[in-house]
């Protein structure tokens, strides 16, 4: 396999407040969209880059909407609402990667035989910046890995790009432009190789502590915790599981440093200055 052109998309922040999660990513720098609500009974705001990408705070704000919605998923499903409230029930932080997708149906056949899942399509109301809401709609491909069971991915096809991307919503206090990285945590980063070249295109390439796979411009990087403990000072790796622990963020203004998962519902920020 090539450096694949898949890009990361987004990374899902599951929180147990919105508005406290919110208030606290307002407080370090971030421009959020307003509140939107998923048919699931989930609910997200969203820090968007211009680099098209961004981080999507997500809370259950409509548990009886979320076990209604279970209950008509067909077979082998992947139940997005539900992988996140069990999610929370350990912790906050971030819950799945999401690349972009172009083809879900496509994708979906090439995951198939990572035990894969039918496409999701679903659509939603988003406020504009003037106030006004428009419809967005999404495809949406599933991967699953037993291996990783608190990492979700999925690839993402977005029917309306024109009515999401704002530059309106782009511009935040903190100088942040674009993701350029996501750090899984992993006690063994080569047991996980197979699955992740699957899932993103790209072939993994050693580094220092784990792997590497390209996403277009930017990079997952899985590495051990230890390896993970020197890219973010001061943190510390807990969890026996492998865990998405973080991701690196490019500003235009902020100095070089760490805005620790403490402060950060759980997803530990690495700044490039």
């Amino acid at each position: 396999m090539g450096n694949s052109q898949r890009s990361l998309d987004h990374i899902v922040l599951a929180v147990r407040d919105l508005e406290v999660a919110a208030a606290r990513y307002e407080a370090l720098g971030f421009t959020l969209t307003p509140r939107a609500e998923h048919p699931w009974g989930t609910a997200n705001r969203l820090a968007q880059f211009a680099g098209r990408c961004f981080i999507e705070l997500l809370s259950i704000d409509r548990p009886q909407v979320l076990a209604d919605h279970a209950k008509t998923l067909p077979d082998q499903a992947f139940d997005f609402g539900s992988f996140n409230r069990d999610f929370l029930g350990r912790r906050e932080g971030a819950s799945m990667l999401v690349l972009s997708g172009e083809d879900a149906r496509a994708d979906c056949t090439r995951f198939a035989k990572l035990g894969g899942h039918p496409p999701f399509d679903f659509e939603r109301k988003a406020t504009l910046p003037d106030g006004s809401s428009a419809k967005v709609a999404f495809s949406l491909a599933f991967a699953s890995d037993p291996a990783l069971p608190q990492c979700g991915f999925f690839t993402c096809q977005n029917h309306f790009p024109e009515v999401f991307w704002k530059p309106a919503f782009q511009g935040h206090a903190n100088g942040a432009e674009t993701m350029t990285a996501v750090v899984l945590a992993a006690e063994e980063p080569a047991r996980h190789a197979a699955f992740l070249e699957t899932f993103t295109g790209a072939a993994g390439r050693d580094v220092a502590g784990g792997l590497t796979f390209a996403l277009g411009t930017q990079e997952l990087l899985v590495l051990s915790p230890d390896a993970v403990e020197r890219l973010f000072p001061g943190e510390r790796v807990t969890d026996k599981d492998p865990q998405l622990f973080g991701i690196r963020l490019k500003s235009s203004t902020r100095e070089a440093g760490v805005t620790p998962s403490s402060e950060a519902c759980g997803m530990a920020i690495l700044w490039e200055g």
